[in-house]
């Protein structure tokens, strides 16, 4: 007898990451549909090190702005982590 079973019909692998105005000079807006639980989102620089953290503590959040107008200019990656895994965005800062 073989058993099947189904974790998550909404993966976040199958979620795409709408990230806009991108590039920004001073805030990111982020479409969260899909996203059905808590999640983390990180900022992080070239080298991978996290140079802003905002934690969804709702579930079911349409959307998320983040300030990134304390940042410098260039090129950083926008990360949204929840239990079902990780999606990564190419995100660009101009001044």
């Amino acid at each position: 007898m073989a058993v099947n079973s189904v974790v998550s019909v909404n993966s976040l692998a199958n979620q795409t990451l709408n990230v806009y105005p991108n590039p920004s000079s001073d805030v990111f807006n982020i479409d969260l549909n899909g996203i059905r639980e808590a999640s983390d989102v990180y900022i992080l620089d070239p080298m991978g090190r996290v140079v802003k953290h905002e934690v969804i503590k709702t579930a079911n959040p349409a959307s998320l702005s983040i300030q990134v107008s304390d940042l410098n200019e260039g090129l950083y990656f926008l990360q949204v982590v929840t239990s079902e895994g990780r999606k990564v965005a190419p995100v660009v800062i101009k001044k």
